[in-house]
């Protein structure tokens, strides 16, 4: 079974989708060619709104930003895995903290989002965030 409204598969005696409460059918209809393609974003100007190296923190940070639909990308989660595996300590100095990173026409409701669920978060005094 299918959801005709957010495309998601269910089992077959599933009725009703459980993302959007969409009434299920059995065969979706094929995409229209460009259809549900998301626009590609342009990295070019962005701010940083937390570094931490608290994996916790992080995940937190990216969960508040996808609900309220803030575009993000996050530096240094991956690097952090390969040269200090978190279940051996999770943090190398070498590596950096985590940063996430959003557009700056983005920033301020990126930070007023971040406020309430991490903390603010304070820029380095030598301008560096």
């Amino acid at each position: 079974m299918f959801c005709p409204e957010c495309r998601d598969e269910h089992p077959p005696a599933a009725t009703v989708c459980r993302t959007c409460g969409e009434t299920l059918v059995r065969a979706l209809a094929p995409e229209e060619p460009g259809a549900g393609d998301a626009p590609e974003l342009v990295w070019t100007d962005t701010v940083v709104v937390l570094r931490s190296t608290n994996l916790a923190e992080v995940l937190v940070a990216k969960s508040v930003l996808q609900a309220h639909g803030v575009a993000f990308e996050v530096r240094g989660e991956l690097l952090q895995d390969l040269l200090a595996p978190r279940f051996l300590g999770g943090y190398n100095p070498l590596t950096g903290p985590m940063e996430i990173r959003v557009p700056a026409g983005s920033e301020a409701d990126a930070r007023e989002a971040l406020t309430h669920a991490v903390g603010p978060f304070e820029p380095d005094p030598d301008g560096d965030a």
